[in-house]
């Protein structure tokens, strides 16, 4: 049953998110050459009125994403506490199978946005010139700089030093990826707990909910970095040996997974907290 709801919550906006992305992707070109146009004109310079439309075209890819991110957040409020709810609680489907579509759709269209954002922007570079270098793109220059960089690292390091840099970078994945899921979850469970103190203003409450923990995280956020950085200087001075050579990767590598692990504990509560509001049939009280 997971597979079907995840095709009819795929579908239910698929439509606006191909014209958007195709409006993206045909735009890109045109920012190229605005982009083109600025850079070979860049010395004799008046008005920089590239700059302006150059700054339309991120304003388009910044509405592209959050047009997207509010309709599929739409989506679950108006299928779980609006009268489609009513349908919806009735179908023979578990509501944790419900949910789980729910947050894999919002992720396999971010994932899906972030790829389309990031096509325009490497369309837009490879019709730039880069002035440095003749015959060459940005893109280009960029990528040509790039394997220069990746093919003198794999050359100068041994096979156990791949093998550590490849488990970084898979922790440092890992971590992008669940903390992808921790926004989508905390979204959820914020349009679930504010529909569920205040049944006659929920969208309100969602935002006053979603205003106060943007407010209030951040702030937690930097007190823990700066408990970090405060932490790490100490642990320098009283244990300097676990700061150098392996034991400093070692360090590094235990980091990231405690990382990994508080970001699943967090995603595990939302979740179960965002379900057992469901269960409870909010939208049938």
């Amino acid at each position: 049953m997971l597979r079907k709801c995840l095709k009819y919550d795929l579908k239910s906006i698929f439509r606006i998110w191909l014209l958007l992305a195709a409006t993206i992707l045909i735009l890109s070109p045109i920012a190229g050459l605005l982009l083109r146009s600025f850079l070979l004109r860049l010395d004799d310079m008046i008005f920089p009125w590239e700059i302006f439309l150059l700054m339309g075209g991120c304003f388009l890819l910044w509405a592209f994403a959050l047009v997207i991110m509010v309709l599929v957040y739409i989506r679950y409020y108006t299928n779980f506490f609006k009268d489609e709810g009513y349908l919806t609680f009735t179908l023979p489907v578990s509501r944790s199978t419900l949910f789980l579509s729910k947050v894999l759709t919002a992720t396999i269209y971010d994932a899906a946005t972030i790829a389309v954002i990031l096509t325009s922007i490497a369309t837009a570079l490879a019709i730039a010139p880069d002035l440095s270098q003749e015959n060459f793109t940005l893109l280009g220059s960029l990528l040509t700089l790039f394997g220069l960089l990746l093919g003198e690292f794999v050359s100068s390091v041994s096979f156990g030093t791949v093998v550590i840099i490849v488990v970084i970078v898979f922790e440092v994945l890992l971590l992008l990826f669940l903390s992808s899921f921790t926004k989508t979850l905390f979204y959820y469970f914020a349009i679930t707990l504010g529909t569920s103190i205040s049944k006659k203003h929920p969208i309100i409450m969602t935002i006053v909910l979603i205003y106060a923990a943007n407010s209030i995280l951040p702030t937690l956020m930097y007190a823990c970095i700066y408990g970090l950085v405060f932490g790490a200087g100490a642990a320098m001075k009283l244990y300097p040996a676990a700061f150098t050579g392996g034991s400093l990767i070692a360090l590094v590598i235990l980091i990231l997974l405690i990382g990994c692990i508080i970001v699943t504990v967090i995603n595990l509560i939302l979740w179960f907290a965002s379900l057992g509001k469901l269960e409870r049939k909010l939208n049938l009280a």
